[in-house]
């Protein structure tokens, strides 16, 4: 009976060691849909699109308050992206505010035929619940945008693509 237990349990424990990365992170900027098709960390960033891309395709990443509203888009590829940046070198656990002169930095970047527009969160916080050793961040964010929202839940994956 005991050995049956046993299992069972460790049958339960491991069912979420398989599980495949998510976000369920979504809302609406100034008529811009969010949406994670897409999503990685790396160095101090966190990055969802709503296109479908590799590891590879995240080369454009960059630290958030370089990026400026008008400027040419770091990517050729036309996304709505959310990015959050830290101003440390790495992601760490814990709840941040994205209010003012914040530890972390949550900008929603819209490209399109090679122009970029920036939207600053106003306020809302973003969740690292954990850093997994596999190299998986799992947490929640909900922001705001003036009025629009963006919420929802992450377990993203690391890419060695997205530096610092």
């Amino acid at each position: 009976m005991l050995f049956r237990r046993l299992i069972i349990v460790s049958t339960f424990v491991c069912s979420a060691c398989g599980s495949d990365p998510f976000s369920n992170v979504g809302g609406t900027v100034d008529g811009h849909t969010v949406s994670s098709q897409s999503f990685y960390w790396g160095g101090p960033f966190l990055v969802m699109t709503d296109v479908a891309q590799t590891c590879k395709d995240m080369y454009w990443v960059q630290q958030g308050s370089w990026y400026i509203d008008g400027d040419e888009a770091p990517t050729d590829t036309d996304l709505v992206a959310l990015q959050f940046s830290f101003n440390e070198s790495d992601l760490t656990a814990g709840t941040y505010s994205v209010e003012g002169q914040a530890p972390v930095y949550a900008h929603v970047i819209v490209t399109n035929n090679s122009t970029m527009t920036v939207y600053r969160a106003d306020s809302g916080t973003l969740t690292i619940d954990e850093i997994t050793d596999n190299d998986r961040v799992l947490g929640s964010v909900n922001l705001m945008f003036d009025e629009e929202a963006v919420t929802g839940d992450f377990d993203v994956e690391w890419c060695n693509n997205i530096k610092g």
